[in-house]
């Protein structure tokens, strides 16, 4: 599984770049994305594209997010 570390980025580029790779995501496949902080806005925007995820977070600071392609009204 890929990981994408964006938590030395400032805002709004981890925001911008995990749903870049959120939208090229087909149906099964996952990434992990690293954040700087809670992503609030990026897991509603997750949430509106029926992107699967779970985030939790991480002791030393940031935010993990798995993301995995899904099926969903307005996807293929």
């Amino acid at each position: 599984m890929d990981i994408h570390d964006f938590r030395q980025l400032n805002p709004p580029e981890p925001l911008n770049r995990a749903l870049a790779l959120a939208d090229r995501l087909a149906p099964g496949e996952s990434v992990v994305v690293l954040t700087p902080f809670w992503p609030a806005p990026l897991l509603e925007a997750l949430r509106d594209r029926h992107i699967l995820r779970h985030a939790r977070m991480l002791p030393d600071g940031g935010c993990e997010i798995h993301l995995e392609g899904a099926n969903g009204p307005d996807r293929p």
